[in-house]
């Protein structure tokens, strides 16, 4: 009876229920690929939107009277919401880092961390680094991050 049970049990889950030993597979690290993919987006989307600002603020705030527009600023040139911003997503993103640093030290074997890390980098370069330089790419999902 019991043989006939195990030969039935698709799923790892299914297996540990009925306190059966799993092996072999392969289970990519979901937790790598989503603390890299996050971590990614935030740290690029925040330098695009530093360019973008910096190029604005060259550009110079005219209104329709030819006078400049002044923004509260402090002295290193944001405002402190901007800097408030800014510092909120550099913490978020280190703390993707040190998750991923202890998603890395207590689960999933060495092969399965490196999948999923390779995996969200594909996904980091398809996304941001690529349609830098492929022009038919970036007519498909524009240049991420201006």
């Amino acid at each position: 009876m019991k043989e006939a049970i195990s030969d039935s049990i698709m799923t790892a889950m299914a297996c540990k229920m009925v306190n059966g030993a799993w092996n072999g597979g392969h289970d990519v690290s979901g937790h790598a690929f989503m603390l890299v993919l996050a971590s990614a987006f935030l740290v690029f989307e925040l330098l695009g939107s530093t360019v973008s600002v910096d190029e604005k603020n060259d550009a110079g705030d005219a209104t329709d009277d030819g006078a400049r527009a002044e923004i509260p600023v402090n002295e290193s040139g944001q405002s402190p919401a901007a800097k408030l911003s800014r510092n909120f997503v550099w913490a978020v993103a280190g703390l993707c880092w040190w998750m991923l640093l202890m998603t890395g030290i207590w689960f999933h074997t060495f092969l399965e961390k490196a999948s999923g890390l390779l995996i969200a980098l594909a996904a980091v370069y398809a996304i941001y680094l690529l349609p830098r330089s492929s022009p038919s790419w970036r007519n498909v999902i524009g240049i991420p991050g201006r």
